[in-house]
């Protein structure tokens, strides 16, 4: 299975991002950076040997960034795509879990639980049910809210 992670940056924090890029390819994802920076040379350096690093050199807006990773990583014949802000931190077992319900053939959407770490709190992510209705979903250990 070949998965690509999408990180777009926009005058990122060095130091994190090669955290999250080192996480990523031990967890075999391949990292793909678009760089939206004005001043890529003083963001995205050439420390981030091993990860694809896409210069936009100008603003272009997350989504049509998010869309230059995306061709790219279906290019290279991705089987799973993953988002990532600059500023994500993954945890042990977090990819491997994350691509559990994933079947290649079926086109599907995983997402993962977004949690604040300074405000203390989960944000849920939203099932469609048949019907049309949004329910919440939090995590495993939470229960949903009403």
């Amino acid at each position: 299975m070949r998965v690509y992670g999408i990180i777009v940056t926009y005058n990122p924090e060095l130091e994190s991002l090669l955290k999250l890029c080192k996480q990523l390819k031990n967890n075999g994802v391949a990292p793909v950076l678009i760089d939206n920076s004005e001043e890529h040379s003083k963001n995205v350096k050439d420390e981030l040997l091993g990860c694809k690093v896409i210069i936009q050199g100008e603003n272009i807006g997350i989504a049509r960034a998010q869309n230059v990773g995306i061709t790219y990583a279906l290019a290279e014949k991705a089987d799973v795509l993953i988002f990532f802000d600059q500023d994500s931190e993954i945890q042990d077992g977090f990819i491997r879990n994350l691509l559990k319900p994933i079947v290649i053939e079926k086109p599907m959407i995983v997402a993962p639980i977004f949690y604040d770490l300074e405000n203390k709190f989960e944000y849920p992510s939203f099932v469609l049910n048949k019907i049309g209705l949004l329910r919440p979903v939090l995590g495993m250990a939470k229960s949903n809210p009403t």
